[in-house]
């Protein structure tokens, strides 16, 4: 199942600013992307364990894929996201 994912505008303004400042030769989407695995894959590490995939990113936006829907669900629960339909 696969969750689709906009980044909020403080995290754009905040954090991911702050990574891409603080690594001159990061891109703007190279600096979402490291967020977006330190956020929310850490997220689903700590609290899924789930087997997933996060691809898709770009400055505004992601799409986590997971193997288990069960786990999808819990992570949309908790942090929001639209499903996918293939």
């Amino acid at each position: 199942m696969k969750i689709y994912m906009q980044i909020a505008n403080g995290y754009k303004s905040n954090r991911i600013s702050r990574i891409a400042d603080g690594n001159a030769n990061m891109s703007k989407v190279e600096a979402t992307k490291a967020f977006v695995d330190a956020a929310y894959g850490n997220w689903i590490r700590s609290n899924l364990g789930s087997d997933f995939t996060i691809h898709g990113i770009t400055e505004q936006s992601f799409v986590v894929d997971f193997t288990y829907e069960d786990d999808a669900r819990e992570f949309q629960k908790q942090l929001g996201g639209r499903e996918m339909v293939d």
